[in-house]
């Protein structure tokens, strides 16, 4: 049964809490769906054992690639929706552009540079634009500090005056991304 979210959807619990491990029952296999009736684009997630799987959807390949964005940030940093008003606005805009030769690729690479950019600043991105580029996808991302956000993060930044930390590369799973009649799909697993 769904019950209310303070993001505007609605977590539906998959099991039973007998089942869960113990210290985990809250967390256990949550599914969380953000979007509202009638709306064309939004995501969802679903936290399992050892990996987190997303889902977006959009009228556009490239709104459909924001809305994964978006939910890779609610499902690691559970940035409250407003949050950016209560905290004011963006602290950086950050600009970069992925290349690949199919959308697959677009997507992995979009989520990867996402996750990096996290892991290494401690930051968010709270608005996220992207577009078709000439090699690819141009992405525009407003970043916010976790910190500031008050946000239960599990993305790590660098303490600030350390070192950045070398890229690592995120595991993505079974990418897919796919046209239907009038809206775009995608779907991919995060090891965590």
């Amino acid at each position: 049964m769904p019950s209310a979210d303070p993001l505007g959807g609605y977590v539906r619990h998959l099991d039973s809490p007998a089942v869960a491990p113990r210290g985990l029952r809250s967390e256990w296999r949550k599914e969380r769906i953000v979007a509202s009736a009638g709306t064309e684009s939004g995501y969802r997630w679903q936290r399992r054992t050892a990996d987190l799987w997303l889902e977006a959807w959009a009228p556009s390949r490239e709104k459909c690639v924001a809305q994964a964005v978006r939910g890779l940030v609610d499902s690691v940093a559970k940035v409250a929706r407003g949050a950016v008003n209560a905290a004011g606005d963006p602290v950086s805009t950050v600009e970069f552009e992925i290349g690949g030769e199919t959308d697959e690729e677009l997507l992995v690479g979009v989520l990867d540079e996402v996750i990096y950019r996290m892991d290494v600043s401690g930051q968010v991105p709270v608005t996220s634009t992207v577009r078709a580029g000439s090699r690819g996808l141009d992405v525009t991302c407003g970043m916010a500090e976790l910190r500031t956000l008050g946000a239960g993060a599990r993305a790590g930044g660098a303490p600030s005056g350390a070192p950045p930390r070398q890229r690592r590369t995120a595991s993505l799973h079974a990418p897919r991304m796919s046209a239907g009649p009038g809206y775009w799909s995608c779907a991919v697993t995060l090891e965590v």
